[in-house]
This record gives structure tokens, sequence and C-alpha cells, in this order.
């Protein structure tokens, strides 16, 4: 009887010992995992990495375009707008440290803008109209480089 005794113990030991072992090892698996996506959104960012100060000067340059058109549905004869004039030829744009670029050539436009660090990122912008108004969509391409 008391062989019986140890003999449950020395099994319920060894049960217990191996459930522990098998969630401290699903535990190290999933803080490694978490370690490893903290990293990759710590150091890497997202792929837009667009700050706050880069969507403030789209912003303005969007009003502005939106502005401009207005004055020309105002100042046409027909009434008629024609936001797409305004993308007739290249243009160039500037607001303090930033700047504002179309190639008629390409169909592109992009947004030159300098940061803190004197980097300069040169960022692609799509635009689209939507019922007379323009919509300036920064994209995930862009460059950055030292003057």
């Amino acid at each position: 009887m008391h062989l019986k005794k140890e003999g449950t113990v020395l099994i319920s030991t060894i049960v217990i010992l191996s459930l522990m072992s098998l969630l401290g090892s699903f535990m190290y698996n999933m803080i490694r995992n978490n370690v490893e996506l903290c990293n990759l959104y710590s150091f890497d960012k997202d792929i837009f990495d667009i700050s706050k100060s880069e969507e403030e000067i789209l912003f303005n340059y969007m009003k502005n375009i939106n502005r401009e058109i207005k004055e020309n549905v105002k100042d046409s004869i027909d009434g008629e707008s024609n936001s797409i004039e305004l993308f007739s030829e290249d243009f160039e744009r500037k607001i303090d440290n930033s700047t504002l670029k179309y190639y008629k050539s390409n169909n592109k436009l992009f947004l030159i803008t300098k940061n803190l660090n004197n980097v300069i990122r040169t960022r692609e912008i799509i635009y689209n109209f939507e019922n007379d108004t323009a919509i300036l969509i920064p994209t995930y391409s862009f460059q950055d480089s030292n003057e």
C-alpha cells in the first residue's frame, strides 16, 4: 500500500512538471514572437512613414489647388468647371521649405519636403478629382536624400 501511494505521487509529479514545461515553452514562443513584432513596428515603421508636418503641408497644397479650381469656375463664362485645366502644363508651387512639382510628360505629382535633420524627402502623390475638388493622396514610394 505504501508503494502504491508513492507511485501515484511520482506519476502526478511527472504530469505536473510536463504540463509546466509545456506551458513554459508556449509562453517562450509567445514572448519571442511578441518581441519580433515589437521590433518590426518600432524600427521599420510602416511603409508610408509620413510625418504630421508632411500631412499638413499636403493638406495646404490641396486647399490652394481647390481654391484655384473654384476661382476658375467663377471666372469661366460657361459656369462649367474644368479642373483638369490646372494640370494641363508643368507647374511648381512653393510653401515655406516644401515644393509641389507636376510633370505633364510623366503625369506625376511630387511633394518635396525638408525634415528637421536636413533630409530631403521626395514623395510621389496621386491626384484625383471628385465633384470639382482635387484630392491629393500620398503614396508609399518616396526617396530620402541628403541635399
